[in-house]
């Protein structure tokens, strides 16, 4: 692990974070044989309709933590109820179409 300094330090953490979602911190892109084994759960996810839960794993797997929350608390509401309302639907979506693009070509290559 390299020396960080406060001259370093944010290109650091940039990079640290980066790892963590799966990205080169130099290129700052996906990292391509991580997103195919995203990809896979993914579609396996889909599948079995587990759209809930998805959007949770594409917010952690992209490090958008905010995100993530959220697609947390909608899925917590979902499995209390039984089903997803339409204000949780549309937060839903609204991540994955703000997310999904981003590793859509992994997905289009299986």
């Amino acid at each position: 692990m390299p020396l960080v300094t406060s001259q370093n330090r944010e290109q650091f953490i940039k990079s640290e974070m980066a790892k963590k979602a799966g990205k080169t911190a130099k290129k700052d892109e996906i990292d391509e044989k991580k997103a195919k084994a995203f990809m896979k759960k993914y579609r396996m996810n889909e599948d079995k309709n587990f759209h809930s839960e998805n959007a949770v794993e594409l917010a952690k797997f992209l490090g958008h933590k905010e995100h993530e929350q959220t697609a947390r608390e909608i899925l917590k509401r979902h499995l209390e109820r039984g089903y997803l309302n339409d204000e949780d639907s549309n937060k839903r979506r609204a991540i994955e179409k703000e997310l999904f693009p981003k590793v859509q070509k992994y997905y289009d290559q299986e």
